[in-house]
């Protein structure tokens, strides 16, 4: 299933290759454990993709500048996807775009291989 989620995110990132803004993907504490994946973004972005490690015991929900938007996560490589099926973008700003809850307590969660989709 990630495969065909990731192929479309390519498909709804085509028709702006090339642009150049600044764009930052991070971590932040939300309290109780849990985090928050920031987006600061010069121009809109139709998705993410990235891998959290570790990837188990996690689950997802979005946030007020992701509120149409589809989360799903691969529950064994942590491969986790953030985009619209309406085709929505996510407006130039900076704040949460997806909160990570944690189910039990572990060291820090990081996230690598991001990939942010114009």
């Amino acid at each position: 299933m990630c495969e065909w989620l990731a192929f479309l995110m390519l498909f709804f990132s085509c028709d702006m290759c090339g642009v150049d803004c600044r764009v930052d993907l991070y971590l932040t504490p939300a309290g109780d454990g849990n985090y928050y994946v920031s987006l600061s973004n010069e121009c809109p972005v139709r998705g993410v993709q990235f891998t959290i490690t570790p990837p188990d015991g996690v689950s997802y929900r979005t946030t007020r500048r992701t509120a149409e938007f589809f989360a799903q996560a691969h529950e064994t490589n942590g491969v986790v996807v953030l985009f619209s099926l309406s085709g929505d973008m996510i407006a130039p700003g900076n704040g949460p775009i997806l909160e990570l809850i944690i189910d039990r307590p572990y060291g820090s969660s990081y996230m690598s291989a991001i990939k942010i989709f114009y």
